[in-house]
C-alpha cells in the first residue's frame, strides 16, 4: 500500500474509534467536551518536544558565537575599568587644585563638599559656592570658635624664674617686692 493510503486508512479508523467513544459517553449521561478535555491532556503531556539535533557546523556556529560574546564583554569591561580610572585620576586633580585654591578648609570638608558636588553632579567650586554650604561651614566656625572661646581647665604648674637672691641686683629685688604687693591687693 502506497503511504497515503496507509495515513487515509489510519485516520479512518481513529475517528471511527472516537465516534465509538463518544457514543458510549453520551449513553453514560456524560458530556462529550469533558471526556474529549480528559482525553485531550494526557496526549499532551506524552509529545514532549525535543530540540531539533545539531549538526557539527551548527554546533561550532554557535560556540564562534559563544566566544565572540565572551570576548565583547571582556573588552567591554576593560574600556569601562579605564574610563573609570581617568575619571578618578581628573577628580583627585580636581581635588588637589581645589585644596590649592582653599587652604583654610580642614581635610574633612574637603571631602564632605566633593560628596555635596557628586551627589548634586556639581564641580567642586560650585558645590562650595553654594549658599547651603556656605552656612553650613559658618555654622562649623562659629562652633569651633564657641570650643575655643571655653577656657582651659587642665592647669599646669607655672615655672616662676627662679632668682638667686645672693646675687639679684637692686632693681630685681625692689621689682619682686612691687609684684608680691600687688598680689596681696587683688
Amino acid at each position: 500500500m502506497p503511504p497515503q493510503e496507509e495515513e487515509n486508512a489510519t485516520e479512518g479508523v481513529g475517528s471511527e474509534a472516537e465516534e465509538a467513544e463518544q457514543q458510549d459517553t453520551i449513553e453514560s449521561g456524560f458530556d462529550s467536551d469533558e471526556s474529549e478535555e480528559n482525553e485531550e491532556k494526557p496526549e499532551e503531556d506524552d509529545q514532549e518536544e525535543e530540540p531539533p539535533a545539531l549538526s557539527l557546523v551548527q554546533l561550532q556556529e554557535e560556540k564562534d558565537k559563544a566566544e565572540k560574546k565572551a570576548r565583547t564583554a571582556i573588552e567591554q569591561k576593560k574600556r569601562w575599568r579605564e574610563k573609570a580610572k581617568a575619571s578618578e585620576a581628573m577628580a583627585d586633580a580636581n581635588v588637589v587644585e581645589f585644596r590649592f585654591d582653599h587652604p583654610e578648609l580642614k581635610t574633612s570638608h574637603v571631602k564632605e563638599v566633593q560628596e555635596y558636588a557628586r551627589a548634586n553632579k556639581l564641580s567642586l567650586e560650585d558645590a562650595y559656592n553654594k549658599p547651603l554650604v556656605q552656612q553650613y561651614f559658618k555654622s562649623i566656625q562659629k562652633s569651633d570658635e564657641i570650643l575655643n572661646a571655653i577656657p582651659n581647665t587642665q592647669h599646669t604648674k607655672s615655672t616662676k624664674k627662679q632668682i638667686d637672691w645672693a646675687s639679684a641686683s637692686l632693681d630685681d629685688v625692689r621689682k619682686h617686692r612691687q609684684n608680691i604687693l600687688r598680689q596681696n591687693r587683688q
